[in-house]
């Protein structure tokens, strides 16, 4: 029994640990580049002022981060706020397909 204490709390050191290092590193992510994503807010609050709308895409999990964004956008039930227009194109493959056969992946 005692063995399978030390190896549960093994485990959960290192899950402490990754939490950590993760908590870590989006601090100086934000810490870097705050002032640089305020401004792309305003730049994109902007653009959806004129009408214009937010377009998403990735690939693997960033496939899925893009479609939460996109979702994000549109079904603001955190902010309340009025819904922007956002489409994902990972959720599109004929319009993905077809740009990236007449262009280039």
């Amino acid at each position: 029994m005692q063995c399978e204490m030390n190896r549960v709390d093994t485990v959960r050191d290192k899950i402490m640990r990754k939490c950590h290092e993760s908590m870590e590193m989006k601090e100086r992510f934000f810490d870097k580049y705050a002032g640089e994503i305020e401004s792309l807010c305003a730049d994109m609050a902007e653009r959806f002022k004129n009408g214009r709308k937010l377009y998403v895409i990735g690939n693997g999990g960033s496939a899925c981060d893009a479609v939460h964004v996109a979702v994000e956008f549109v079904h603001p039930i955190i902010e309340k706020r009025k819904p922007l227009p956002a489409i994902s194109l990972v959720t599109d493959m004929a319009t993905v397909t077809a740009i990236s056969n007449d262009i280039d992946f």
